[in-house]
């Protein structure tokens, strides 16, 4: 996978739970 909107859409294909916890 490769960022192409941004390191955040790549960390959600990885850990969806992982962004929500850095994401209020």
């Amino acid at each position: 996978t490769q960022p192409k909107c941004g390191p955040v859409k790549v960390m959600a294909y990885k850990s969806p739970r992982q962004l929500q916890s850095r994401r209020p």
